[in-house]
């Protein structure tokens, strides 16, 4: 079985103790360090020669990320971009073959020593930083002394700005990036919730194509993974949606990381036989991203994977309980929401869950009979 780039990674040691200094002295060094940026403070920039874009955090993240990608890439055709992520989101910006070559992606939790000097070898017209709830990220961008320096106004960081947003957590995740775009080019850049934008390769798209024939009809993927307890749907929830989208005709296509694997086991035992095709832990980011392509329908708790297909423009049932689901909820015609609408959820608070007092009931506490509604209004 090939390695499954799909496959969540967990936060590694390293990764973790950036994050405790960056709990502990963050904030001090973040007011301590003096402004280094050159450039003129909120004045639109004509085009940068080499911009580096901070991507931290997890896999959903990145990837909508990329409607500021393009809309910067569209507005700066010749500048020379940079992304700086870390190993379970890097993958991300391995989509959209058409900007092969244009974007180089760097890993600080790879070899950070190395990292630190590739990025010192080659200053930065541009930095942009797009994480939220950090502040190592901005002293970082700041020490590497770029004229222009772009975030969010939160944790104090706007000092060291030379262009910054303001951050809502009301706010899509999309619409929060492009906030950036709209700092940096003096205009508001318009989205499209139905049109998608992620794009696969031809090799992906083959691979999807001998994987779910074109006999296949009326597939509806089911996404049981999810970043952690807080945010996981029981399996036999979801194989009772299955179930009763079997007898409506729908083959059922099972995806998602390794960590799913034990899920889509119970899931597929409950479902019959001849409609349900598991390929958890077996494809890698683009090939998962192929097959949503070719689903009528993408059901998930809240997790990357979610935001993959509706990055790729299939209809989604998102499930969501602890998670901010104005903020990360697929937006668009094609799409739907579930949650039991507890007073205590959304719990989430500056990317951090708190301990549950309840058993997660957000999630325990969501019904088949909701998810089915909704999955009928979009396959309808």
């Amino acid at each position: 079985m090939r390695a499954s780039v799909s496959t969540p990674v967990a936060i590694s040691p390293r990764l973790r103790l950036l994050q405790a200094l960056d709990r502990r002295v963050g904030g001090a060094l973040l007011r301590s360090v003096r402004p280094r940026a050159a450039g003129k403070t909120d004045e639109p920039l004509t085009e940068p020669g080499r911009v580096l874009v901070i991507r931290p955090g997890g896999l959903g993240d990145a990837l909508l990320l990329w409607p500021l990608l393009d809309a910067l890439r569209a507005a700066w055709p010749h500048a020379h971009f940079d992304v700086l992520a870390e190993r379970r989101n890097a993958g991300a910006f391995a989509l959209n073959p058409q900007h092969a070559g244009a974007l180089r992606v760097l890993r600080y939790d790879a070899e950070p020593l190395q990292t630190w000097r590739t990025l010192r070898q080659q200053p930065y017209d541009l930095i942009i930083d797009t994480e939220q709830y950090h502040h190592l990220s901005t002293v970082l961008a700041n020490a590497l002394q770029p004229r222009w320096l772009c975030g969010f106004r939160t944790l104090g960081r706007g000092r060291l700005l030379t262009h910054a947003a303001d951050h809502d957590e009301e706010a899509y995740e999309v619409r929060a990036f492009l906030r950036l775009g709209t700092a940096l080019l003096g205009r508001e850049l318009a989205f499209a919730p139905d049109t998608p934008f992620l794009a696969v390769g031809a090799d992906a798209a083959d691979f999807a194509r001998s994987a779910l024939p074109d006999r296949l009809s009326r597939v509806v993927a089911l996404l049981p993974g999810a970043g952690g307890p807080y945010r996981r749907w029981a399996p036999a929830r979801y194989g009772e949606v299955g179930a009763a989208l079997a007898k409506q005709g729908c083959h059922l296509l099972l995806l998602g990381g390794a960590d799913a694997a034990a899920a889509g086991v119970q899931i597929k035992a409950l479902l019959p036989p001849g409609q349900v095709t598991n390929l958890i832990g077996r494809t890698s980011l683009p090939q998962t991203a192929a097959l949503l392509q070719r689903c009528a329908l993408a059901l998930s708790a809240d997790t990357g994977v979610l935001h993959l297909a509706y990055g790729v423009g299939t209809p989604t049932v998102g499930l969501f309980g602890s998670g901010l689901f104005r903020k990360w909820a697929p937006v668009g015609q094609a799409h739907r929401l579930v949650r039991v609408g507890l007073p205590c959820s959304p719990c989430t608070r500056q990317g951090r869950v708190p301990l549950c007092p309840h058993n997660v009931a957000c999630m325990t506490e969501l019904r088949t009979a909701s998810v089915l509604t909704a999955a009928a209004e979009l396959l309808a």
